[in-house]
């Protein structure tokens, strides 16, 4: 089963002149429409929530982000850094809420909905997610919310093998929970790229 919802997406088309980030805003319908096409599947193949609440979703961040980070998410400064474009620090705030935090929210809450899936029927993909930057203080590298960490915890007491395949460290991943016993992470990154550091290597 796959997990995908329009709520994936950074919704840029509601800013008059899209602000310079370096992400495809749309990426995830666009892999959305390739998986249709190449597998010949229909919309009912995929489990789609376009009703979230996304307030209640952000209060249950605070398993994984401290309140203090969490209540950050009101300054377009943190918004700027996270994405790397400072012109972003002069957007108002609940214009920012909504084109980018919601959809993180969204995806967290679709990484976790797929893998409890995989656990019952054995198998789930959702297509949004992997923001294995986001440390429990702060947002860095595209990612605000750590979905991965959220899913993990969520499970609980369950063994979990988390496995990063994405040029990057997972180093918000690793921070958040890689102390837990039950939880197992092989990462495969470049050591020489983003996050930095002799940690790293």
């Amino acid at each position: 089963m796959f997990f995908y919802s329009e709520n994936y997406n950074y919704p840029l088309h509601k800013w008059d002149g899209q602000p310079k980030i370096t992400i495809n805003p749309y990426r995830y319908q666009v892999v959305f429409e390739h998986i249709k096409a190449i597998l010949g599947i229909s919309i009912n193949d995929f489990l789609m929530d376009t009703n979230i609440d996304f307030n209640e979703i952000l209060l249950k961040m605070g398993s994984i982000h401290s309140k203090e980070y969490l209540d950050v998410q009101e300054d377009a400064y943190y918004y700027a850094y996270c994405f790397g474009e400072f012109e972003l620090s002069k957007t108002p705030i609940g214009l920012l809420r909504k084109t980018f935090l919601y959809p993180q929210l969204a995806h967290a809450l679709g990484t976790y909905e797929a893998t409890r899936y995989a656990i019952d029927k054995g198998f789930a993909v959702s297509l949004g997610g992997g923001h294995h930057h986001a440390l429990r203080d702060l947002g860095e590298g595209f990612s605000l919310i750590n979905d991965i960490a959220f899913a993990a915890q969520k499970l609980g007491d369950k063994k979990i093998l988390i496995v990063d395949a994405d040029a990057h460290r997972g180093n918000g991943v690793a921070q958040i929970v890689g102390q837990l016993k039950n939880i197992f992470i092989y990462d495969l990154y470049n050591c020489e790229n983003y996050p930095t550091g002799d940690e790293y290597k």
